[in-house]
């Protein structure tokens, strides 16, 4: 008897959890943070810093980092239209209010940290010497870079990774645009957007000496690359996500889609097969729920994902200003084995901790107090506003 008491209390208490889930909404519960996409984009970041180290040389799998903001791009417009789909493709959207909160939350996202590394950047004469920073003090630079609009008006970075970032202030314009264009014709929107992708590559492969997307492009093609993996990246997740999200996605098709990338990647110009499984690496990831997505989940690099944006705009300056530094010291290259191997390590070290309290004292405090003064409180779990 005891016995039965017991399983039938723990009958009213699943009873009681799953009416009470019910009650809160299926969309509140099916919002949660996607984890293994914030450890994605730290891997990416990861990977730019590691192909930038090296400067472009390495093992093959090095030689590609560039293609790690191709992915970014498709993470970022995935992720977005994850957190913001419905708040613009919904019958009672109030388009104003959403596109105004996106808009603030944005620029709390992006605008703080590369302001505050600008000023510093410029807080020195010499510094770009140093790290490798512009040292350009026309206004018109300046204002360029501290609007984050340098790619699109054709000026100077200061910060050469933050070319990218800028492309992606006009992706955060037109966001709201891409919504409405596509909400009802999600199919044809996704299948464009590959082909448009897939044809800016080539274009811009066909203007590299070396044959890959790792090409200084003007404004044009930059925006152009940066959209159009932007604008996939939307409609992979309200295409192809959507459909599958319920179903999932096993283990066997994480690891078949990261054998696929690994194996073009080992080909020297598969730039256009890596960036055309991107899309499937990010549904994959973000709709499988074994133990693929567990491992995607581990604390060191959810820490990873969460500190990347810091990662990316601080390590060219820092990089430079060690490459600068190792020269002195040995030059040519030349020198004590393990002493240059341990040095690399450190500056490595000096990256993560710097990002962390970068993040911790610029980047998170700022884009909140923002956030706080001047967006509108909308619905959502907080674990997903914090990953858009």
């Amino acid at each position: 008897m005891p016995e039965l008491n017991e399983r039938v209390l723990h009958l009213w208490q699943f009873t009681v959890v799953v009416a009470w889930a019910k009650s809160i909404g299926e969309e509140s519960m099916a919002k949660a943070e996607l984890v293994p996409l914030t450890v994605l984009r730290g891997l990416a970041a990861a990977y730019v810093v590691l192909y930038h180290f090296s400067s472009g040389g390495g093992p093959w799998i090095i030689r590609h980092g560039y293609l790690a903001v191709d992915l970014f791009f498709m993470l970022s417009g995935f992720v977005l239209a994850y957190v913001y789909w419905d708040e613009f493709s919904s019958e009672r959207a109030n388009v104003a209010k959403a596109t105004k909160d996106f808009w603030i939350r944005r620029i709390a996202r992006v605008y703080p940290l590369h302001t505050a590394l600008i000023l510093l950047l410029l807080g020195n004469a010499a510094i770009g010497a140093h790290t490798g920073a512009r040292a350009d003090h026309a206004p018109y630079v300046f204002a360029a870079n501290l609007l984050l609009i340098q790619t699109p008006t054709q000026q100077p970075a200061y910060i050469g990774a933050a070319w990218s970032t800028s492309v992606e202030v006009v992706a955060y314009a037109l966001f709201p645009l891409f919504v409405l264009i596509g909400r009802h014709r999600r199919g044809l929107s996704f299948a464009a957007a590959l082909l448009l992708m897939l044809a800016v590559a080539i274009w811009l492969i066909t203007q590299s000496p070396a044959g890959t997307l790792d090409v200084p492009a003007p404004a044009l093609q930059a925006i152009a690359r940066g959209l159009s993996e932007f604008v996939v990246g939307m409609f992979a997740y309200a295409f192809v996500y959507k459909r599958i999200e319920h179903a999932g996605v096993p283990d066997t098709g994480v690891v078949a889609v990261i054998v696929a990338i690994a194996i073009a990647l080992m080909l020297p110009t598969s730039d256009i097969a890596v960036i055309a499984l991107f899309p499937l690496l990010i549904v994959a990831a973000a709709a499988n729920r074994g133990r693929a997505a567990a491992i995607l989940s581990i604390g060191a690099l959810t820490w990873l994902g969460t500190i990347s944006y810091s990662i990316y705009l601080l390590h060219q300056p820092l990089l430079n200003s060690y490459k600068r530094l190792r020269d002195l010291v040995w030059p040519g290259g030349v020198g004590n084995g393990v002493a240059m191997a341990m040095a690399d390590v450190a500056v490595i070290v000096v990256l993560l901790v710097a990002a962390m309290a970068t993040y911790l004292t610029i980047e998170r405090p700022a884009r909140q107090l923002i956030v706080k003064w001047l967006a509108t409180e909308t619905p959502g779990p907080l674990a997903v506003r914090k990953q858009a």
